[in-house]
């Protein structure tokens, strides 16, 4: 795979959802990588990725309350404003910061704030042959609690421990130190014999609450899997599936049918410009 120093600008074409309940926006927070699924593959040293991405939600009459028969529509946007930086060849860091917005219809307004700032950094699996291709890299996110626990209605992640009793508490945050440890893979077609342009991208992870009142009920497994296809230097598309799960779920029984409003499950497709 050829690297460039370059910033990398994500345009996001098509977007299915499982679940708007969880419906954040679709970033690697500043990491190498495509939608939310990040690449084994560094930056490069002294390379810079830096944007802000966005994303809206829509589901018309989908929701219902307890006091009533009446469905209702809500609208839901997210940005994620990010800068990724390649300290050497083989590790990067960055930092991210989201904004959530809700509007539900028949509530009060349209209630936004900030969420986590986020920090991750990635190590390239030191002492790989430059031409193997299949890669390995590790990513140890945290974000801390600067999000605004006391607005939204809809949760972004599935570690944010939302209170349904109150409309406006614990969407938007943790409430909490988290940590976020990933197994990240690449599968570079364009290293075989055959030379396809092609990328098969895999993470697999966890998120623990380390702190904050609700740790124990926030463990969450994550897997994304992304197969990119490179048109050229600058042009790939991909399609992306994408998944949160509480680790609660699975000791207690995981239903992949009735449990899908609790736990995210994202298929999402779509291209990337490198500009």
């Amino acid at each position: 795979m050829k690297k460039t120093k370059k910033t990398n600008k994500t345009i996001v074409l098509l977007a299915c959802l499982v679940a708007i309940t969880h419906a954040n926006v679709i970033t690697t927070g500043g990491q190498n990588g495509v939608a939310r699924t990040v690449s084994s593959y560094t930056l490069g040293k002294g390379s810079i990725n830096a944007g802000v991405a966005v994303k809206g939600d829509y589901a018309y009459r989908d929701f219902y309350t307890n006091n009533g028969d009446n469905h209702e529509s809500a609208w839901l946007l997210n940005e994620d404003f990010f800068i990724g930086y390649g300290i050497t060849n083989w590790l990067d860091i960055s930092v991210n910061m989201p904004f959530y917005q809700d509007f539900w219809e028949n509530h009060s307004g349209i209630i936004g704030a900030q969420g986590d700032l986020g920090v991750g950094i990635k190590l390239e699996h030191i002492g790989l042959y430059k031409y193997a291709p299949f890669r390995v890299g590790y990513l140890l996110r945290m974000t801390v609690p600067t999000g605004n626990d006391k607005a939204g209605y809809f949760q972004r992640h599935a570690n944010h421990y939302k209170h349904f009793g109150t409309n406006t508490e614990g969407a938007y945050s943790s409430r909490g130190v988290s940590l976020n440890p990933t197994m990240v893979w690449t599968l570079d077609f364009n290293l075989f014999p055959i030379r396809l342009p092609l990328l098969l991208h895999g993470n697999l992870g966890g998120i623990a609450n380390v702190s904050g009142a609700y740790k124990r009920q926030s463990a969450v497994l994550l897997g994304n899997l992304a197969l990119e296809y490179q048109f050229s230097n600058s042009w790939s598309s991909f399609i992306e599936l994408a998944g949160e799960a509480k680790a609660q779920a699975f000791s207690e029984g995981y239903n992949f049918t009735t449990n899908l409003n609790d736990n995210l499950l994202r298929l999402s497709g779509g291209a990337n410009f490198q500009a």
